[in-house]
């Protein structure tokens, strides 16, 4: 009797979680980051839908193939950007998350986002060191020009303007060939993450 109860409530148990709120996991052998928050690319782009759905449409701007949406995350005092490629459906292919401000405008989502951080636990405000033990060593690194070049390009500013003085990423690799994240650093700290898929 006391074996049929106890299994009873490990099937009762195990359904809380099974209905509960549906939290991503890390696809098996990838040691990169690949998600933010609720966020993943590992398996397949999230959809635009998704994040309107749960957070509103942020300050919304429209530029052709690709759209954007801007929040402000008070709370975390963070700003985010997502770049949507106008697909069909529209899908997600980057997420940036910074301290500064990312666009010209942002609004609070409708709904706060929560935890605004990789699988692994790694935050805009962390040190650099706790992405290496996360992550190791990352693929790339940019300073000087080529640092400046990667920020006009993501941020239409300078290394001066957003205080970055060094830039680091995490892939792409054989099975993510286009996930990319990187990571902005000032004096051994992030202050920004970038994830995409962009090409």
């Amino acid at each position: 009797m006391r074996s049929l109860l106890l299994s009873l409530a490990w099937i009762l148990f195990g359904s809380f979680f099974a209905y509960g709120e549906n939290l991503p996991t890390k696809a098996e052998g990838n040691k990169w980051p690949t998600c933010i928050a609720q966020f993943c690319f590992d398996q397949q782009a999230p959809r635009e839908s998704v994040l309107t759905r749960i957070y509103g449409s942020g300050v919304f701007k429209n530029e052709g193939e690709e759209s954007f949406h801007c929040y402000e995350a008070l709370s975390q005092k963070l700003f985010l950007k997502f770049t949507i490629h106008n697909d069909i459906p529209p899908f997600i292919d980057s997420i940036l998350v910074s301290d500064k401000p990312v666009c010209a405008k942002a609004k609070q989502p409708s709904k706060p986002f929560k935890n605004l951080e990789t699988l692994e636990g790694l935050t805009v405000g962390d040190k650099y060191e706790k992405a290496i033990q996360l992550y190791g060593s990352p693929q790339y690194v940019r300073i000087g020009k080529e640092l400046n070049e990667l920020i006009r390009d993501e941020f239409s500013a300078s290394s001066q303007e957003m205080g970055f003085d060094k830039a680091v990423a995490y892939g792409p690799n054989k099975t993510d060939d286009l996930l990319v994240t990187w990571l902005f650093l000032n004096n051994n700290k992030i202050v920004a993450i970038l994830m995409s898929i962009s090409e």
